[in-house]
């Protein structure tokens, strides 16, 4: 396993280790995917996520309650696209060159 990989493995933990000492009681999940070309960096409401690389992805097990927003995704470039939220378990958040939407999962990702 490389740096990179490490510490996004790392950057996943401590998200699911935060959600789960503020109150882990066995909730759904949320995804967050990178079909882009580039990393961007993933902020949900004051939950900084980090870094998500091209062809990624992140998911956090075990959410109770709903982001509220705003959900801003960072591109290398410095753009930025935003959604107003919230993201709440059982959706995912998809990610391209130019955009960013909010899905329902399919149970299937």
């Amino acid at each position: 396993m490389d740096a990179r990989a490490r510490g996004r493995v790392t950057v996943a933990l401590g998200i699911l280790a935060a959600l789960c000492a503020s109150g882990c009681t066995g909730g759904g999940e949320i995804s967050v995917g990178n079909t882009g070309d580039a990393s961007v960096t993933v902020r949900l409401g004051d939950e900084d996520l980090g870094e998500v690389t091209a062809e990624g992805g992140v998911v956090l097990h075990d959410v109770t309650d709903c982001y509220e927003g705003p959900i801003v995704v960072t591109y290398a470039e410095g753009r930025t696209v935003e959604l107003d939220g919230p993201i709440c378990p059982g959706q995912r958040l998809v990610i391209g060159n130019t955009t960013a939407q909010l899905l329902e999962s399919t149970g299937r990702d």
